[in-house]
């Protein structure tokens, strides 16, 4: 059985940030982007695992764990909580 992992940004203002710093597309190209970004994210509970990628050793960390089998901690039903103000940043609530 797969298990699935959903990696979140940690919010809208550091995804559009992230993306305008990388300094790859255009203003027109990364709008794009984000509005698909966000149909994607709409599919977090279809994971079984979700992280937050705000600090990259510690989601680095989170994913070792999960894949080691000890990752409870980020299970989605444990997780979800966490993530409320994430969720409503990112207005998937």
């Amino acid at each position: 059985h797969a298990q699935t992992i959903f990696v979140f940004p940690p919010s809208h203002k550091v995804l559009r940030a992230r993306l305008l710093n990388r300094a790859q597309d255009d203003t027109e190209t990364i709008e794009k982007r984000l509005s698909t970004t966000f149909v994607e994210l709409s599919h977090y509970q279809e994971f079984d695992y979700l992280v937050v990628n705000d600090d990259f050793n510690v989601a680095l960390n989170e994913l070792k764990q999960i894949v080691h089998g000890n990752g409870q901690a980020f299970h989605r039903d444990q997780r979800l909580p966490q993530l409320h103000n994430l969720l409503t940043d990112l207005e998937l609530t």
